[in-house]
């Protein structure tokens, strides 16, 4: 058997309907953006910094890489629009490390994707070899 409660403390009040739908929807849309910007960088970081270089996973690509490449890139441009609503940019939400491609891509008619060779100074990943 539980003892009574000391004090008899009142719920509290039921927020209207459209206090709750509003909260609830804007929520979802940062929930929403938070995922596409986390996925973004896990697939940057998939692809600038496996163990196998850039080249190797655009050569496994094939004629899928522009796609894949194209998707990113909408994706980015996508974001970008969507902080523009609320007066930020992209870089608000992910800094340029995140997003940047290491090497400039060049995209064939067949639908592959190759990248321009390393800097001198730098490796197949884009990251600088002197330091």
């Amino acid at each position: 058997m539980n003892p009574p409660d000391f004090f008899n403390i009142p719920p509290p009040p039921q927020e209207p309907a459209k206090i709750l739908v509003a909260r609830h929807l804007k929520a979802s849309i940062n929930v929403e953006l938070q995922r596409r910007i986390e996925n973004h960088v896990a697939g940057y970081n998939a692809f600038w910094h496996a163990p196998c270089t850039p080249d190797e996973v655009l050569e496994e690509l094939g004629t899928d890489a522009r796609t894949v490449i194209e998707c990113s890139r909408a994706n980015l441009r996508n974001l970008h629009e969507l902080a523009q609503l609320v007066g930020k940019t992209l870089l608000d939400f992910m800094p340029v490390e995140q997003w940047m491609p290491k090497r400039e891509f060049i995209e064939h008619a067949d639908g592959t994707v190759t990248l321009t060779p390393p800097k001198p100074g730098f490796d197949a990943w884009g990251n600088p070899t002197d330091l």
